[in-house]
């Protein structure tokens, strides 16, 4: 038998009500990781207008934000100014959180130097924290 394509397996789940004919749950065992505990530095870049977040999560229902702050910088700055101010946001945050992780988000920007920009962002972050640790 050859592989459906994602159409046809789609087609097929809407067709059966929702059901998935074609899986056996009795079979199937997914190994799950411990829970997730610790403070995380969220973290969306962009050269003038930059967000960050401070998630506290103890456990799967006991999730709270610490902080956040969105980093609005004017056009009139340079790109050095901008990763600089960048920096000094990071840093603030790790000097007044136990930060222990980051998640930096990551995308393909579609304009016609974003793509040149986010390794400079990513290069301003990760210094700070692998500093402290």
């Amino acid at each position: 038998m050859g592989r459906k394509s994602s159409r046809k397996l789609w087609a097929a789940y809407v067709a059966s009500g929702g059901k998935s004919a074609s899986v056996n749950v009795a079979q199937a065992s997914v190994a799950l990781p411990t829970q997730f505990q610790g403070v995380v530095l969220g973290i969306d870049p962009s050269l003038r207008g930059s967000g960050f977040a401070v998630v506290d999560y103890r456990s799967s229902s006991d999730i709270r934000i610490l902080e956040t702050a969105t980093l609005r910088l004017k056009p009139a700055l340079t790109q050095i100014e901008c990763l600089g101010a960048i920096g000094n946001q990071v840093e603030d945050f790790i000097d007044q959180h136990a930060i222990k992780h980051v998640a930096i988000e990551l995308r393909k920007f579609l304009g016609r130097r974003g793509a040149l920009r986010l390794p400079w962002l990513r290069c301003v972050d990760c210094p700070f924290l692998s500093m402290r640790h």
